[in-house]
């Protein structure tokens, strides 16, 4: 997706509608759908010294900012991971090629979820059950839940100091997902356990990604998630600056 293509795209989240303007033709339509999107990192690795903004490169951060959720997933070695992965790759080429092997677990020494397994729902199942539950449901926030997601806010507010910006947007995602965790039970009423499922998906997401395994150095010119080679060029700028204020040139070592 081009830059110029992310107005649109914050318009519809923003405002819920998209300004059209073909043909001669000027309208602005009503967008309200869900918004599902990934992108990639520059470079293509993730780095857990800059933030999610400057590893997306291209994607603005008022746009970052509308979606509710926003998880980082990054590639590290993990031999079960790796395993399940590898197992469910070769599982479809057994499906659609024939092999010397009768079964596939003769080769992955396992096998996965087989797809008659009882605690499988089929697509349509599915579909026709969160049809249900949009057109029917429209759970309330308790008191208890909304105390619950009051204090949550409260405390990313305070630990967003240098981090990640917490806004009135955030709280109102919070609401979305709280009442989105007791329609998906067909549930009137929004409870605490959903408040708190909310809260741990939200820890999970973005806001522990953006808080975790960032420097913080303390130094003039110095940011959190600032990458390794402007951190070398501020730190070589402060010395120079310190080095002309007391006009030497030498630095003790203690």
């Amino acid at each position: 997706m081009e830059s110029s293509q992310h107005v649109g795209m914050l318009q519809a989240m923003e405002q819920q509608q998209i300004s059209v303007a073909k043909a001669g033709i000027v309208a602005t339509l009503s967008a309200r759908t869900a918004v599902l999107a990934a992108a990639n990192p520059l470079g293509g690795q993730y780095d857990r010294n800059r933030s999610v903004a400057d590893n997306l490169g291209k994607m603005s951060a008022p746009l970052l900012s509308r979606f509710d959720l926003v998880f980082v997933l990054v590639d590290d070695p993990d031999k079960s991971h790796d395993q399940l992965m590898s197992s469910h790759v070769l599982s479809q080429a057994f499906r659609t090629a024939k092999s010397d092997y009768d079964e596939p677990a003769d080769l992955l020494n396992g096998r996965l979820l087989p797809v008659d397994d009882d605690r499988l729902v089929s697509r349509s199942f599915l579909r026709d059950y969160i049809a249900h539950a949009r057109s029917t449901c429209f759970p309330k926030l308790t008191t208890g839940a909304a105390r619950v997601l009051r204090d949550t806010y409260l405390r990313l507010r305070d630990a967003s100091v240098n981090k990640l910006p917490v806004t009135m947007r955030q709280l109102e995602s919070l609401v979305r997902l709280a009442k989105t965790r007791a329609r998906m039970e067909l549930r009137p009423l929004v409870t605490d356990d959903d408040a708190n499922d909310v809260v741990t998906l939200l820890r999970a997401s973005v806001i522990q990604a953006c808080q975790e395994n960032r420097p913080d150095f303390g130094t003039r010119g110095l940011t959190p998630g600032a990458s390794d080679a402007k951190a070398v060029k501020a730190l070589v700028q402060g010395l120079h600056a310190a080095a002309d204020a007391r006009r030497d040139p030498y630095f003790a070592t203690s």
